[in-house]
């Protein structure tokens, strides 16, 4: 390979290397480009935990603060508009909705770092379903068990990840430049 062209790719590199370490903005952008392959790489292994409709129904009402009509019908109806329409691979994405839409009132147990997982829902689709739910709500309560206090022993204990890619990053978008330019002078 032409060393000219070596030299101008490795002039390159310095260069984005440096406007990495100087740019908050795209720090921040790897960082979380990098949380996301993390999250990709738990998922491939399996080592999430995911559940059915009806199961995340239940796990929800036994898990919320609120325990009136209408908190019960918002909660059937934000996980079935989940469920139809998002793929849920991991229950994060339903503690994370859960917790955008209903709060922390409702949710205190769901760890805020959930909200990154939560999607975007059709609210008219929401009220359609909750509207419905309220209108057969002793027909939908009979498949649910709601007892009057928070049971959170149908939550398995968190799995625990390993993270890879995430503790590489932060170091590296902050000192990759000073550590290249010290291996390029070191070779050259």
């Amino acid at each position: 390979m032409d060393p000219v062209i070596v030299n101008a790719v490795l002039n390159l590199v310095g260069l984005a290397l440096k406007k990495l370490a100087s740019d908050k903005e795209l720090q921040n952008k790897v960082l979380k480009g990098s949380q996301s392959v993390d999250d990709w790489m738990q998922e491939a292994r399996g080592n999430v935990n995911s559940y059915s409709l009806e199961d995340a129904i239940q796990i929800a009402l036994s898990t919320s603060q609120k325990r009136d009509k209408d908190t019960i019908c918002r909660v059937i109806a934000i996980i079935t508009t989940l469920y139809c329409s998002h793929e849920v691979s991991r229950s994060a994405i339903c503690g994370g909705t859960l917790l955008k839409y209903l709060g922390e009132d409702v949710f205190p147990h769901i760890d805020e770092k959930e909200l990154r997982f939560a999607k975007e829902l059709n609210s008219k689709i929401i009220e359609s379903i909750a509207t419905q739910v309220s209108g057969g709500y002793e027909e939908y309560l009979g498949e649910y068990i709601v007892n009057d206090s928070v049971d959170y022993s149908l939550l398995p204990p968190p799995l625990t990840s390993q993270l890879v890619i995430q503790p590489l990053a932060k170091p590296f978008v902050q000192h990759g430049a000073s550590i290249f330019g010290m291996i390029r002078k070191f070779f050259s």
